[in-house]
């Protein structure tokens, strides 16, 4: 009895040994491979802007944070759609993420027009200050309660100047100018104040509408000017530094909390790497765009009366603070972040 004992259970180990060996060898196989997450980053910026550049260091720095078991695919250039539009792609879950600015954060969270109150930043450093403060988690809590959007990190999209094929030096000269914005309603009434005739087009619409005359002017950064090639149909640019555009890695809730903790930790990590390196990078590229606007795209820089600017928009300010709940509150954390 003893001996069939030993050989009973010494055929028991060895169904044991080889189930362990081709059958869990298997499911732990399967285990891995389920672990594999794919995301698609959705944009609608040039490859050659430098917020793509921190897209793809993102991605980067993803893989390797997961050891590959984490890939990041780019979808640049608007390839999905306007940046509102991959926006909602995003918030309904058809899209992992997305580069978000506040101007169409705005349509879920009204407080987000108080970032594109004109001349509301003194400059970068009040600016990244203010976004790293309570102003900064007071909206990306906001967006996530209205929307499921989840802002992993903050970066810049530039300051922003008028670009048009007419000379703009004083208030007066905006008087009737069609001028491409954004939808944001802070942009429209910033320039209906200035007395221009504000449009909301698309961003890929930029170019040809301006080709066609449907608009007289746009309103951008440096780095929109070359990237776009506004200056192929415009001569001039106007300094009026009106506003600072924010710009943010945009994630839908779900999808995030559905992944493993080790991978949520990769995300933000390596966002916020990715906007650090950014925001630190940011300076030595609007001067080079502008050298090569002036030299290679031959635009002309204009001054303007920035004074008389920011009296002509002071209705925008009243309005905004009576309109927007809780814009008391995230200006006197603005204020806090003055340097």
């Amino acid at each position: 009895m003893a001996k069939k004992t030993v050989v009973i259970m010494c055929a028991v180990f060895l169904l044991f040994a080889a189930n362990s060996v081709f059958g869990g060898g298997a499911e732990e196989q399967e285990s891995a491979e389920a672990q594999k997450v794919s995301i698609t980053l959705a944009h609608h910026l040039p490859t050659s802007t430098m917020l793509h550049k921190a897209a793809e260091r993102f991605a980067a720095l993803v893989a390797e944070k997961t050891d590959g078991n984490v890939t990041v695919d780019i979808s640049p250039g608007a390839q999905l759609g306007s940046n509102r539009e991959i926006l909602e792609q995003v918030k309904l879950g058809g899209v992992e993420m997305t580069l978000g600015e506040s101007a169409i954060y705005v349509e879920y969270v009204p407080e987000f027009g108080l970032l594109s109150l004109p001349f509301v930043f003194e400059g970068l450093e009040h600016y990244h200050a203010a976004f790293k403060g309570e102003m900064g988690r007071i909206l990306e809590d906001k967006l996530l309660a209205a929307s499921g959007v989840r802002i992993l990190a903050w970066m810049d999209a530039g300051i922003r100047d008028v670009y048009s094929n007419r000379k703009i030096q004083s208030v007066p000269e905006f008087d009737g100018l069609k001028i491409r914005t954004p939808t944001s309603p802070v942009f429209l009434d910033t320039f209906k104040a200035l007395g221009a005739n504000p449009t909301p087009i698309p961003s890929n619409e930029i170019y040809s509408s301006l080709q066609s005359g449907v608009v007289d002017a746009m309103e951008g950064t440096v780095e929109i000017g070359w990237t776009f090639k506004i200056h192929e149909v415009t001569k001039y640019c106007t300094e009026t530094h009106h506003i600072l555009i924010d710009e943010s890695f945009a994630i839908n809730d779900d999808f995030f909390n559905s992944l493993p903790k080790e991978y949520q930790e990769a995300l933000l990590t390596a966002a916020q790497e990715a906007g650090e390196w950014e925001m630190a990078s940011w300076g030595d590229a609007v001067a080079e765009f502008k050298d090569k606007l002036v030299n290679e795209g031959g635009i002309t820089f204009l001054p303007i009366d920035l004074d008389a600017c920011k009296e002509a928009v002071k209705p925008v300010y009243t309005k905004f603070r009576s309109n927007v709940p809780g814009a008391d509150q995230l200006m006197a954390e603005i204020d806090k972040a003055r340097p």
